[in-house]
Order: structure tokens, then sequence, then C-alpha cells
């Protein structure tokens, strides 16, 4: 119940976030002047983007207020003065080692948390030295901020932001399937713990007439407890959060207590239906019905002739899903027999575990014959007896595990790009840098910028031709050239391969480029773009010379060759980390649904053997008896699936750097592991428990 309340509350909290992060959002939606606009009203608007290292892109906004009436923009009380700058507490916090706060200018102060989508947001409010200008086809012309209709999806001062984000949908969406379906089979199971007990009772009730709502009302009393302990505990929980707010760990999203606040109908709405769903759940398992009798039969042959042909395609299915699709590569057929395949192996996944179980139990019975150990007799003929009971609940823990493995993996396949980047930028380094500067700039300013920067470097300058089928050529003195090995050729035809220079930038390059041997400064100092290489080779520090740039009085851009590539698959890197914390989550649930399964197996198992322990004074050898049928069992089938899981998704990596790895296959196991160790412990001492209440005429 504890778990089912609070992943309804959890879809609750999300649609709250998403509503208050959007009305926030639409506050931040420009309404752009119109030709009978007052100057004093307009405030110029100018907008940039920028990145930390090893992070999403963020926006950083120019202002020029052209009068005492401008808007101000969501989140400042007041203009800052020509210099100043605004930051988040987000950005200058995870910015503090790269100096964030002096990289736009002088740092005044913070963005009000009104003026942000949510407290994690980074962001940036910049009045820079020199005013923007009104003829500037860069500069947007606003009047005020806000807006009542959808446009804050598109466009404004969040906009970078919003696209950022998880669709809401796509999260609820994997939230039902990762963590509410789970809970609700574990309030299920749950429910049926004890439940030869319970029929006995309900049988006994029928019979001196009671009718369905009496079973009802039974089945409500004796449910009342646990269901209440569970949501009370929730309540706790969401009364704390909903005091404080939670900065959810791996992902470290911060939401905001008065955002829950704000929908606490919505959220109490939503743990009543939790309520609500648990309560129907244990009526609709109230009902008049003979008492269950557990056959202690063994399979039939003809049964396990079956289990063993379905078995056999195992095998094959995961043949056809890993082996199968290498020879087919860059094919359709490479995606359509890793589908078939995994299919197959999740359609006979039951059946063999469930022969595995048979034979399994065979074999311990008959080493406890063998031995005349009478813990590996009983368990055993349980599970030689019973193995579909048994593989009914290590089957869900296995597909799981094997559906955990696949969604890692295709999200690994979108943030793919994220790993090959980071190891281009390992293997060709950061040792030229591009600088941008789209207005002119004064050489004060040019050797300003140098002088900042500790590492020694050259500067290349790099000139476009602004006519039809233009080609571009790189402007650089004779010295620079030698310094850089280069042989200096002042041949009208001369060519350069920019991979001497820079390996990443002749890979991306379209060819050789023209060279004008001359000072680059002229033509930097036009509005050229510029490169920054180091001639021993070594790293530029990209934040050192962001912080740099703030010498030019001009919006520079700073970036290292390919370091787009890296930023704009950023967002997908970063969401496969929401994806790891739910599926960890409900792997969790998984593993507690199984081993809560098992241990009521092992009731019914212990109730049974409760006169003979008690006589024979044998009950502490419950621990041994409940490790064979809910530990090891738990264990070795979260060591199987995680095999099969990982096996499965090898063809993956094709389009992806990497498939899931040990890391996450021993997280993973280990996550599964503790429910079942929780459960073996809590379900052997309920059973000694028993055992020392027994005394003979007692009833179960």
């Amino acid at each position: 119940m504890f778990v089912l309340t609070l992943n309804f509350v959890l879809i609750a909290g999300i649609v709250a976030v998403s509503i208050e992060r959007d009305d926030r959002a639409l506050a931040g939606v420009a309404e752009y002047a119109g030709t009978d606009a007052k100057e004093s009203e307009i405030v110029l608007v100018e907008s940039r983007f920028d990145n930390l290292e090893n992070s999403r892109q963020f926006e950083v906004h120019y202002f020029t207020p052209l009068g005492v009436d401008a808007p101000l923009p969501p989140g400042l009380d007041r203009w800052p003065e020509p210099g100043q700058v605004y930051l988040s507490p987000a950005l200058f916090e995870r910015g503090a080692d790269e100096s964030i706060a002096e990289r736009f200018g002088d740092f005044e102060g913070f963005i009000s948390n009104d003026g942000l989508i949510d407290q994690g947001e980074l962001l940036a409010y910049v009045r820079p030295q020199t005013d923007l200008r009104v003829d500037d086809k860069r500069v947007d012309k606003v009047i005020d901020w806000g807006s009542d209709g959808a446009t804050g999806e598109i466009s404004g001062i969040h906009w970078l932001a919003k696209q950022h984000d998880f669709s809401v949908a796509g999260l609820i969406a994997f939230i039902v399937v990762a963590l509410v379906l789970p809970s609700l089979a574990l309030t299920l199971v749950s429910a049926r713990i004890a439940a030869r007990r319970r029929d006995r009772r309900e049988h006994l009730v029928s019979i001196l007439g009671g009718m369905r709502k009496h079973l009802r009302w039974i089945a409500l009393g004796e449910s009342f407890p646990s269901i209440g302990i569970g949501f009370c505990l929730a309540l706790v929980v969401m009364v704390f959060v909903l005091a404080v707010g939670l900065d959810i760990p791996v992902v470290g999203f911060e939401v905001s207590a008065e955002d829950l606040r704000s929908h606490i109908l919505l959220i109490v709405g939503a743990a009543s239906l939790s309520l609500a769903i648990a309560a129907a759940i244990v009526l609709g398992l109230a009902r008049r019905t003979k008492i269950r009798r557990d056959s202690s039969r063994l399979l039939s042959d003809q049964r396990l002739r079956r289990m063993s042909v379905i078995a056999g395609l195992f095998p094959v299915s995961l043949a056809v899903g890993v082996f199968l699709p290498r020879f087919f590569a860059y094919t359709p057929s490479y995606m359509i027999l890793q589908w078939v395949g995994t299919i197959g192996v999740l359609l006979t996944l039951p059946a063999t575990l469930g022969l595995l179980t048979a034979r399994a139990g065979r074999l311990l019975a008959n080493r406890g014959r063998r031995r005349q150990d009478a813990v590996l007799l009983v368990a055993g003929s349980h599970l030689q007896a019973q193995p579909r009971e048994t593989a009914r609940y290590i089957t869900g823990l296995a597909m799981g595990l094997v559906l955990f493995f696949l969604v890692l993996a295709y999200q690994g396949i979108l943030a793919g790009d994220t790993e090959e980047a980071m190891q281009y930028r390992e293997y060709y380094g950061t040792n030229t840098i591009l600088v941008r500067t789209p207005d002119a700039a004064s050489i004060e300013e040019l050797r300003a910028f140098a002088a900042g920067i500790s590492e020694p470097v050259e500067v290349l300058a790099i000139r476009t031709e602004d006519r039809p089928g233009s080609t571009s050529s790189v402007i650089a003195s004779c010295e620079t050239l030698q310094r850089l090995d280069i042989p200096c050729e002042k041949q009208a035809d001369s060519k350069l391969d920019l991979g001497k220079i820079d390996a990443l930038i002749g890979a991306w390059s379209s060819g050789p480029k023209s060279i004008v041997v001359e000072d680059p400064s002229e033509a930097v100092l036009e509005g050229a773009t510029f490169l920054l290489v180091n001639p021993e080779r070594s790293q530029i520090e990209i934040p050192e010379v962001k912080l740099a740039a703030n010498e030019f009085n001009v919006i520079v851009a700073v970036e290292a060759p390919g370091r787009g590539w890296l930023i704009g698959s950023m967002p997908h890197y970063e969401q496969a980390e929401w994806v790891m914390l739910f599926g960890m989550c409900g792997l969790a649930i998984i593993g507690a649904v199984s081993a809560v399964a098992s241990a009521g197996r092992f009731f019914a198992a212990s109730s049974r053997l409760a006169p003979l322990t008690a006589i024979a004074g044998m009950s502490s050898q419950y621990y041994r008896i409940s490790a064979w049928l809910v530990a090891i069992p738990i264990g070795l089938t979260a060591v199987m699936g995680t095999i099969i899981g990982m096996w499965i998704v090898r063809p993956l990596t094709i389009y992806a750097t990497k498939s899931p790895g040990w890391s996450t296959a021993g997280v993973a196991v280990g996550v599964v592991l503790i429910s079942g160790i929780v459960m073996w412990y809590w379900a052997s001492r309920i059973a000694i428990r028993d055992t020392e209440r027994w005394r003979p005429g007692s009833h179960e």
C-alpha cells in the first residue's frame, strides 16, 4: 500500500509541477513592439546560447531598455547597470568552478524563483557595456512579457529549457509501466499471503450462512491494519515533501514544495484513488470459494515433455536475437531478427524457468535422500511438485530484468551521440578553439583577450566572402604558420589542409582552404571567425577562454571544434538518468513482488510442516528451507535475467557506443537481492513463530 500510494502521488506531483512550469514559461513569452509603440516602453533583447562543461545549453539574454517604462523581464525587480549580470542560483552554483559569475560581466544578484520555470534552470540576464542597437537584425523589440496562450511552448525567455524537457505524457506512461503496474501486482500478491487460511475462514462463514457482503466486511477488517499503516506512512512522506520540497537523487531535479501545494487537491485525490484501488483488490479477493488444495503430485510426463519442447526454443530464440543479426548488419533484417529473438525469449522464458525449477527440485530431493538431509528433501520435493507456482513469481522478475536492459539500450541509442562525442573530444582534445565576434572589435580588446589566456596561443582568422559560390580562406602570419610547423607559402593558389591545425576541424571541413599570409588582426577586428591554436598541442581550457572573452564589448561565441555535437546530444544523455532511476525503482518493486509471492508459498508449506518441526524440535531449520524456497530462487533468477538482458541488447550496440555495462548489472542484481534477503529473513521468522505456537489439536 505504501509503494502504491507513493506512485500515484508521484504521477500527481509530475502533473502539478508541469502545470506550474508551463505557467511560468508563459510568463516569459515576449510581446513584440509594433510600429506605434513608444520608444520609452521598449526593451531591446538579444538571446544567445552558452553551456557549462559536460552540460546542456542554457540561454543568456542581453537587455538594453530604451526608457524608464521598459518592461522588466521575469525575475528582476530593477534594471541592472551596464556591465552587470543576474544569474539563476543553479547556474551560479554549478558554474562556480568555471567562474561563471565573471563570464558575462559583474555579478549583481540572482534571478528570483518566480522568473525561473524551476529551481534547477540555468539562465543568465546581462546588460552589456555597449548598448544593443535598434537597427540590429538579431535584436528583438519587446514591450511586455507574458502570454495567456500556448506560445510558451515555442518561444520566450524559457524556450530552450522547455525544448529540453521530457515529454510529460511519455514520462507518466513510463512510470505507469515501470512503477504503477508492479505496485498493483505487489498489492495483489500481498493481499493473497496466507490465502489458504483465509479461504478456510471464508468457507466456514459461507457454511454458517454468511453472504458476500459479510465476506467483504471480514476481508476489509483483516486488511485494514496493513493497508492503514502503509497509507499513513505514505501520507507522512507526502506531508514532508509538501512542507520542504524534494531534491530527486541521481537526476538532481528540485521539486518546489510551493508548486505541489498549489495542487494539493490533485495530490490528495491521487492518494485517495490508491486507497480505493487497494480496497477494491481486497474486496475482489473476498468471495465464496472452496478450500484451496495444493497438489503434491509430480508433473505428468506429458506436461514435462510439453514444457521441454517450449524450453528448447529458448536457446534458439536467444541465438536468433543475439548472434544471427551480425550477418545482416546495416540492413532492415538486423533489427527484425533482434525483435523476433527478443519476443521469442520472453515467450519461452516461463516454460524454461518452470522446467529448470522442476529439475532443480528433483536434484535437491535426491540429494536430500542420499544425505538424509530433511531440509533439502522438503525444499526439493516442494519445488519438484509445484514448479509452475515457483516459476510464476520468478518469471515476472526475469522478464522485468530483460525489459529493463532493453529500455536502457534503446535510451542509449538516443544518448549514443553524447558518448561518441565525448570519445571524440577525449581523442582530439581542445588544443584549438573557435571564437566568433559578429561585430567589429578593437585591437586593445583583442590584446586584452589574448592576455587573459594562460596557455600560449596562435591566432588564425577564417574569412568567408559574402558572395555565392565563395569559399573560406585562412589568414595567418608567416611566423604563426612556422610555429605550427606549416610551410609559409605566399603563392596565390596556396592551400591549407585544416587537419594540420586540428584533426577534428580537418575531419569536419569540406576540404583544403585557400591560405592568405598576412596579419590576421585586421580580419579579426572586422568580425571574422578566428582560431586559437596552442602550438604545443596542449589543452586550452574553454571556461578560461570564455572568461577572457568578456574583454570584448561585443557578444562573443566560444567553442571547441565539434563541441556543438556534444552539447546538442546532452538532453538525451541526461534523460537516460531518469530512465535509470525509475527503472531501478521498478526493479526493486518487481523484486519485492517475487519475494512476497515466494514467501506466501513458503508460508503455505511451513504451516503443514508445523506439527513435524514442533515435535522434532527443528524449527531453526526454517532458515535453510526458506533460503532454498525464497532467497536462492530470487538470487539465481536475478543473475539469469541480468545475463539474458545484457546478451539480448548486444546487437543494439551497432547503433549506440555501448550497451548497459557490468556496473549497471551489478546494481540491478543487488537491488533485487536486497528484496530476496529481506523476505527470506521475514518468512523464516514468521514460520518459526507459528511453529513455536503450534499445539496438538490446533488448526492452521
